[in-house]
């Protein structure tokens, strides 16, 4: 097996920076999500607090009320036809005018509107941009000289987005929203729809952090949304050396999108303090993961689904550390190789615990929690490689495939893999004991796992 670093280097391309096999990736804009499958909804809930391993709290299709704040400048009332066909820039822009001069809401009734580049789409602080959730279509227009194109750049903080659609229209490649160096950006109720499995010629991605170099975005929150056919949902690129701080994620939906769902990849800046809670991530293109972590500090990802995954669920990298990975439920990631949760390049004190973990679909020889080096050469970051340390796995549930091993540490140094508990083919076949390995680690306490409730 050969770990993946894929890590984003401009926002239409992804680079194979750690891979021992140094494959070629494919170019974000042009790849194909043939077939992708119909978004579903999977787990269950337990109560508010004790919740059992691999519980998620479903997120739920954006609805409700239109959010609005002091004055609304209504883009009906400036003309804006809402049909689909006309196009309503100039009605857009003349109603966030007004928004912005009032500090007011600027709204868009149910309807479809089209909305191309004319000017400069940038809410005031303390602007809410509304429409009525799920109802309200925002379809973005490429610019007529086809070239790249960000919907909106905030400049201001304080702004927030609610109850829009909002939907690429063409093939160009296209940014939605460009995150500055701002505070308090709210994202809720919000769908990002990139059409990247019609439009495969280049990428659409949602969220770009780290557009200014040097500059620090905190207060990000992004609620009960949903993004599906996007290139990357979120992600910052290898060069950014902005910092990212204050992030949570929650309640959101991604599904069928080309690359990663959330890359916090940081490897010349810093990124810290991010959870990202009871979201569901599943049917992934070839290539990304539901949730990369690169040059990250003080990392929560809790009680999420995460499903159908060619790559690893959960991707942590380039000295990443105080990251707690907890009552997840993952379940057939890594189809296509490498793991369900993968630990390179210098990670460290990493906590994978009270997960439940089910391989029994991988037919591939992959390990289910793999830490290892992850190659030879400097990380992204310029760092060099070494294997992660600190890391602790421990009161998991795992269902192997025959194939399928449990934990695999390489180099590991200091951490635990105790009290798991293993069931599926591996271990009626009676191979518990190789489903653990601890090669050329130290300081690794193992002990309490059992398999089919028998300690071995």
């Amino acid at each position: 097996m050969s770990p993946k670093s894929s890590r984003a280097t401009d926002p239409g391309r992804t680079v194979d920076a750690l891979s021992v096999s140094r494959r070629t990736l494919l170019v974000a804009g042009g790849a194909s999500l043939a077939g992708v499958a119909a978004v579903r909804l999977v787990g269950a809930l337990g109560g508010e607090g004790g919740r059992a391993p691999g519980t998620a709290r479903p997120p739920q299709s954006p609805s409700g009320p239109p959010l609005l704040n002091g004055m609304v400048a209504n883009v009906r009332d400036f003309g804006a036809a809402g049909d689909g066909v006309t196009d309503d820039s100039g009605a857009v822009r003349r109603a966030l005018v007004e928004a912005n001069a009032a500090r007011g809401t600027l709204f868009f009734p149910a309807g479809t509107y089209a909305y191309g580049l004319g000017g400069p789409f940038e809410p005031a602080e303390g602007v809410t941009v509304a429409g009525e959730p799920g109802r309200s279509i925002l379809r973005f227009q490429p610019p007529s000289t086809g070239e790249f194109a960000s919907f909106s750049r905030p400049l201001a903080s304080r702004v927030t987005f609610d109850g829009l659609v909002l939907e690429r229209a063409a093939d160009f490649p296209c940014v939605f929203l460009a995150v500055p160096a701002i505070t308090q950006l709210t994202l809720s109720r919000m769908s990002f729809v990139g059409n990247q499995d019609r439009f495969t010629g280049s990428y659409c991605h949602g969220v770009q952090l780290g557009v200014e170099n040097g500059g620090t975005t905190s207060g990000l929150r992004w609620t009960d949304s949903v993004a599906t056919t996007m290139t990357y949902a979120l992600f910052q690129t290898n060069d950014s050396t902005a910092v990212t701080e204050d992030v949570e994620v929650s309640r959101c939906r991604f599904a069928g999108n080309a690359d990663t769902d959330l890359e916090f990849n940081s490897p010349k800046g810093a990124t810290r303090r991010v959870l990202v809670e009871d979201c569901e991530f599943r049917d992934h293109g070839p290539q990304g993961f539901a949730v990369g972590l690169a040059t990250c500090t003080d990392v929560t990802i809790r009680h999420n689904t995460m499903a159908q995954l060619s790559l690893e669920a959960i991707h942590v990298e380039d000295y990443s550390e105080n990251v707690i990975i907890t009552g997840n439920r993952i379940m057939a990631a890594g189809l296509a190789g490498y793991s369900h949760v993968q630990l390179i390049g210098g990670a460290r004190r990493i906590t994978v615990t009270g997960n439940a973990f089910d391989a029994s679909a991988n037919t591939n020889a992959i390990s289910v929690v793999y830490a290892l080096a992850g190659g030879s050469e400097p990380t992204p970051g310029g760092r060099p490689v070494a294997p992660p340390s600190g890391v602790e796995v421990t009161d998991n549930d795992f269902v192997l495939a025959e194939k399928v091993s449990a934990v695999t540490f390489e180099g590991v140094t200091g951490g635990a893999i105790r009290d798991n508990r293993l069931s599926g083919p591996r271990v009626t076949a009676g191979e518990p004991s190789t489903a653990i390995a601890t090669t050329d680690s130290t300081g690794i306490a193992v002990g309490g796992n059992t398999a089919d409730g028998e300690a071995f």
